[in-house]
């Protein structure tokens, strides 16, 4: 059995459910440890840990399990363990000349003052570890301002190919010690959102990464049918290319918004160069989402991934009449919406979809179409009820949905998962 640890995202709710969701209805799968920072995962099946990092949109660090203590022993013998080469010899590549290394500590279920006194101890048996590591190689640590080390200076400080970094996860009753494998490629997603030709920051702009996970969490077939109705500039479009999803396709009303992505999308091929378009069945259209069932046939869509118009950008200007009035707007657009996918929606077809929850002062004001949706077939996965999600210690909102926003943001991302009865 192997344990493998993710350290996760801004919004950890969603990273977790898109782990679960990659791993599938594996069997012996075990959740570990499920905090706000790290998920611990024990399995039969072995990971490719650089390729999982590609495919997840939420997750910062993937590692392995190599050793463990009960919290009452770190102090006596964790300097121990940092002087003993077969502890060591987990981390990295004895053959290596030059090592650099770092340690990163993090909450996995346990209290601020446990926190800091492990992380106090294990600062001070750095320069322990480095002076021990010099005697058979040329050794440098590498010491982050806070606790962990993030993804870029793992990169940068080389931590992965020329050294190791030592994550350490703090439960209550037991402190676990992993080897990170491997982290998230912040450059990609970067370039891929702000150096792509067609960029709307007036239309919305759909973070790649929540994109991914959307995607993820669909939990479809490469070679299943997928449409994203309001594409705007093909983010969800660019992202299911890059997973390897063969039949895709994207409307929108607007023509530019099209046009936009069509040429993101010959972009991506050009950047991305062992993707072969012509693997791909790419459909993009400029269409109405209220006539979606003149235009495909009755029940042919495995999935729809999308996020629909959130609202007036002046929003965050509103009073309550205001914002009650732009829900009024938003639930007409997205109930015609739904009466169009089911009838394209595949029996047992799923749509992951973002409603806007409008913030005024500390209350989150929703779409208040759940009841019609019911009455259309729709039933919306409660992640809090859901048996699946109940060791994930998942954070949800009172209609069993996962928000996704940022401190500055008055219109929040309200995430659902829909499946026809």
């Amino acid at each position: 059995m192997h344990k493998y640890f993710f350290v996760l995202g801004s919004n950890p709710n969603l990273s977790k459910v898109e782990i679960l969701a990659f791993f599938g209805e594996t069997e012996d799968l075990k959740i570990i440890t499920s905090s706000k920072e790290v998920l611990i995962l024990e399995t039969a099946q072995e990971i490719n840990p650089h390729d999982l990092i590609v495919k997840l949109g939420g997750t910062i660090k993937v590692g392995e399990i190599v050793d463990s203590l009960a919290p009452g022993d770190f102090t006596e013998q964790f300097p121990s363990l940092a002087t003993d080469i077969n502890f060591l010899s987990k981390l990295f590549d004895p053959q290596l000349q030059k090592i650099t290394f770092g340690i990163s500590v993090y909450n996995a279920g346990t209290t601020t003052n446990q926190i800091n006194s492990i992380l106090r101890e294990a600062t001070r048996t750095l320069p322990k570890m480095k002076k021990f590591l010099q005697t058979s190689y040329r050794a440098s640590f590498f010491k982050p301002q806070e606790r962990s080390i993030s993804s870029v200076s793992v990169v940068k400080n080389k931590l992965l190919t020329e050294g190791f970094e030592l994550a350490i996860f703090i439960e209550e009753q037991t402190i676990l010690f992993g080897k990170t494998l491997a982290v998230q490629n912040f450059e990609d997603y970067s370039f891929r959102d702000y150096q792509r030709p067609g960029r709307d920051a007036e239309a919305g702009m759909l973070p790649p990464k929540l994109a991914k996970i959307m995607i993820n969490i669909a939990g479809k077939d490469i070679n299943d049918t997928l449409l994203d109705p309001f594409c705007g500039n093909g983010t969800i479009l660019q992202e299911l290319i890059l997973l390897g999803y063969k039949n895709i396709i994207g409307t929108d009303f607007k023509s530019e918004q099209i046009e936009k992505t069509n040429q993101n999308i010959d972009w991506l091929f050009q950047q991305y160069q062992d993707l072969v378009k012509s693997d791909f069945n790419i459909k993009t259209f400029t269409y109405d989402v209220r006539k979606l069932n003149q235009t495909f046939k009755e029940e042919g869509i495995d999935a729809i991934i999308t996020e629909p118009f959130l609202g007036s950008p002046k929003s965050k200007h509103f009073n309550i009449p205001q914002i009650e009035n732009e829900i009024k707007i938003l639930e007409k657009l997205y109930l015609d919406a739904f009466y169009q996918f089911k009838n394209i929606l595949k029996k047992n077809g799923k749509i992951v979809i973002i409603f806007p929850a409008f913030k005024f002062g500390n209350t989150l004001h929703y779409l208040n179409i759940l009841p019609q949706l019911f009455k259309l077939g729709f039933s919306p996965l409660n992640f809090q009820e859901n048996s699946k999600y109940k060791d994930l210690n998942l954070e949800v909102s009172e209609r069993g949905s996962i928000i996704y926003s940022r401190p500055d943001q008055t219109i929040h991302r309200e995430i659902f998962i829909f499946q026809q009865d």
